[in-house]
C-alpha cells in the first residue's frame, strides 16, 4: 500500500478556476503507483480523469532508471529546463498543508534538453502538477493503467536506444555568435497589424544537405550548413549587412540574392535607398544594385519581402514609407522592384503610384506564373481587401479575395496572410480571420466588439478563369476560445498542399496547444484529417519547406537552433 496515501485523507472536491466559469474535479490520487513493478511513494492528484505529479517527485524516483532526468529553475528566463540522462541530485517536495485548496493553470515554460515543449499542468496551493501521460511521452518513459487493482505503472525507457529525433524534434547547433533571440509563433504575432521583415529562412542545397540563414540584431547574416539527414551542423558563414536594415533574402536558380536598406529622411533622390547584392550559391559576393529615386523615405516599413525571379528578372515586392504629401503626412504603400539580374539594373518606375498601388499594404507576397507576375498584399485602405494584382504584360488585373469591412486606413482589420500558393487551377492565399460579424467598430489600434481574438484558418480560392473566389474555413475556434496563428502553405506539387497553423488556447493565460496541419488538393479540398504535433512550435517568420518526403522548419532557442520535422505520406 502506498504510504502516502495512508497519511492523507482522500479530499474529493469540485473547484473553480480562478477567473474561469469552467468548473472541474479535483481529489487525491488513491491508485497506488509502480515503477519497474516496484511500487514508489508519490502522491499526486487526479484532476478531471487524469493523474497529476510533481516533475521533482519524479525526477527523484526516476534518477537511477534509463529515463532519469534533472530539473532547474532558470530564474532569469523564468523557465524550468529539464534535461535528460542526467540524475536528478535533489529532494521529493512536501505538499504544503492548507485547509483550502486553490487550482491555478500552471504558466512556466518548459525546455526539454532546449526544445520548448507545452504540457498539461496545474498549480495546486503553489505546487505545480504535470499530467503523467504528457511526462511519460516527453521524458522517455511508458505509463500504463491496471483497472483490476487501479495501479499506475511506470515502466522506464533506455533513452540511448531512443534519440531525440524520434518525434521529429532535432536539437541541433548554429553559429556561436549569432542572435539568441527566440523566433517561435506567438499569439501576438498572429493578431499584429501589420507584418514585419522576414529574418529566418531555411533552404534546400539539392544535395543532402540545407541552409538556415538568420539575419541577427548585430548586423550580420549568419548562414549555417547542415546535413539534411541528421540536422549535423557542416559549417557556417557569416556576411556583414551592407546597409542598415536587413530587407529580405531569396535562393534563385542559379544566384543568391539578399536585399538591404537605409531610411531618407531628407528625401533626397540622389541617396541609396536599397541595395540588391547578388551571391553566388556559395554566398560569395558578386554585383549589386543600388536603388535611389524610389519616393521613399523609409524602405520595408509596417510590411514584409519577398522575392520571384522569371528568367533574368528578379520581382522584389516589399513597402515604403513615402515622401511627404500635402496632407502632412508620409503614407505607407507596397513597393514592387523588377531587377535585370544580367545588368543588375531596375526596369520599372519607382515613383508615388505604381500600377499595382496598395495603400497601406501589410505584407507581401510574389510569384511568378510563366511570364505573368503575380502580387499579393494586405490592404487596409485603398483596397481594404487582400488583394490580388495579376499581370498580363503591360497592365495589372486587380482581383480583390477577401473584402474587409471597417472604415478606409483603419490599421486593425482582424487578418494576417500566412502563403500564397499556385495549384493547376487556381491560386490559393492562407489567412487567419476573426468572425467580422462580431466587430463592431474598426479602428488603427483595435477592433470593437471582440471579447477575445478568435481566429479561424481560412483558404482563399480563387479560379484563374472565372475569378470566382471561395472561402473554405479549415478550423472551428470562434467561439471556442481558441486561436489559429497566422497558418504557412508548403506546396508538396501542383495539386497537393498542407497546410500549417500553431493552436492558441485563451485561459487565464494564451498558452500554445501545439501544430496542426492538413493535406488539401489543388481546389482547397482537405485531403484526410487534420493532424496534431502536440510538442511542436512553428516559427513566427521561417516558412517551412518540403524535403525528402518531410515538412522541415527551425526555431531558435538561446543558443541552440530546434529543428522540426513531419513525414509526409
Amino acid at each position: 500500500m502506498n504510504k502516502y496515501k495512508k497519511l492523507s485523507s482522500i479530499a474529493i472536491c469540485t473547484i473553480l478556476l480562478a477567473n474561469n466559469a469552467n468548473a472541474l474535479t479535483l481529489k487525491t490520487s488513491k491508485s497506488d503507483v509502480y515503477l519497474d513493478n516496484k511500487e514508489i511513494s508519490i502522491s499526486g492528484y487526479n484532476i478531471d480523469g487524469s493523474n497529476y505529479y510533481k516533475l521533482r517527485d519524479l525526477a527523484y524516483e526516476l534518477k537511477n532508471t534509463p529515463s532519469k532526468f534533472d530539473v532547474n529553475w532558470n530564474e532569469t528566463l523564468g523557465q524550468i529546463e529539464i534535461k535528460t540522462g542526467v540524475s536528478y541530485n535533489g529532494t521529493k517536495e512536501t505538499n504544503k498543508k492548507s485547509s483550502s485548496i486553490k487550482v491555478t493553470p500552471a504558466k512556466a515554460k518548459i525546455i526539454i534538453d532546449g526544445v520548448p515543449t507545452s504540457l498539461n499542468a496545474y498549480s495546486v496551493n503553489g505546487n505545480t502538477y504535470y499530467k503523467l501521460r504528457d511526462l511519460g511521452e516527453n521524458l522517455n518513459f511508458d505509463v500504463s493503467w491496471q483497472p483490476e487493482n487501479s495501479s499506475i505503472h511506470i515502466k522506464s525507457s533506455d533513452t540511448s536506444l531512443a534519440p531525440k529525433q524520434d518525434k521529429g524534434i532535432y536539437t541541433a547547433q548554429k553559429s556561436n555568435k549569432s542572435s539568441s533571440s527566440l523566433s517561435e509563433m506567438t499569439e501576438k504575432y498572429s493578431t499584429s497589424r501589420w507584418s514585419d521583415i522576414i529574418t529566418n529562412y531555411i533552404i534546400d542545397n539539392n544535395n543532402n544537405t540545407i541552409c538556415t540563414i538568420e539575419a541577427s540584431d548585430d548586423g550580420y547574416i549568419y548562414i549555417d550548413t547542415y546535413n539534411a539527414s541528421n540536422y549535423s551542423l557542416i559549417n557556417s558563414k557569416k556576411i556583414a549587412f551592407e546597409l542598415p536594415k536587413f530587407g529580405g533574402f531569396f535562393a534563385g536558380e542559379k544566384y543568391n540574392y539578399m536585399v538591404f536598406g537605409q531610411n531618407n529622411d531628407s528625401e533626397d533622390n540622389s541617396k541609396e535607398i536599397i541595395r540588391v547584392v547578388q551571391y553566388d550559391k556559395d554566398f560569395n559576393k558578386l554585383k549589386s544594385c543600388s536603388i535611389k529615386n524610389a519616393y521613399t523615405v523609409s524602405p520595408f516599413d509596417a510590411g514584409s519581402l519577398r522575392m520571384a525571379e522569371n528568367g533574368n528578372t528578379l520581382a522584389i515586392h516589399t513597402s515604403r514609407k513615402r515622401y511627404l504629401t500635402p496632407d502632412g503626412l508620409n503614407h505607407q504603400s507596397q513597393l514592387t522592384i523588377l531587377l535585370d539580374t544580367d545588368k543588375m539594373e531596375v526596369k520599372n518606375n519607382l515613383g508615388e503610384f505604381q500600377d499595382n498601388h496598395v495603400s497601406h499594404s501589410f505584407n507581401q507576397f510574389v510569384k511568378y506564373e510563366n511570364d505573368n507576375l503575380l502580387l499579393v498584399d494586405h490592404g487596409d485602405a485603398y483596397p481594404r481587401s487582400i488583394v490580388l494584382n495579376k499581370s498580363n504584360g503591360s497592365k495589372f488585373e486587380e482581383i480583390e479575395l477577401f473584402k474587409i469591412k471597417g472604415e478606409i486606413g483603419a490599421n486593425c482589420t482582424g487578418i494576417t496572410i500566412g502563403g500564397f500558393e499556385i495549384s493547376d487551377s487556381n491560386y490559393i492565399v492562407a489567412i487567419n480571420s476573426i468572425d467580422h460579424n462580431k466587430a463592431t467598430e474598426y479602428t488603427s489600434f483595435e477592433i470593437k466588439g471582440l471579447n477575445l481574438d478568435e481566429r479561424d484558418v481560412i483558404l482563399l480560392i480563387c479560379d484563374k478563369n472565372s475569378k470566382n473566389v471561395k472561402q473554405i474555413k479549415l478550423t472551428n475556434y470562434v467561439n471556442d476560445k481558441k486561436l489559429a496563428s497566422t497558418p504557412y502553405i508548403v506546396k508538396i506539387n501542383n495539386n497537393k498542399f498542407i497546410i500549417l497553423w500553431e493552436e492558441f488556447l485563451y485561459n487565464n493565460s494564451t498558452v500554445s496547444n501545439g501544430v496542426k496541419y492538413i493535406q488539401i488538393d489543388g481546389n482547397g479540398n482537405k485531403i484526410g484529417q487534420v493532424e496534431h504535433m502536440k510538442n511542436m512550435n512553428l516559427s513566427k517568420d521561417c516558412n517551412p519547406i518540403f524535403i525528402n518526403n518531410n515538412i522541415v522548419w527551425f526555431n531558435n532557442n538561446q543558443n541552440s537552433r530546434i529543428f522540426y520535422n513531419i513525414p509526409i505520406n
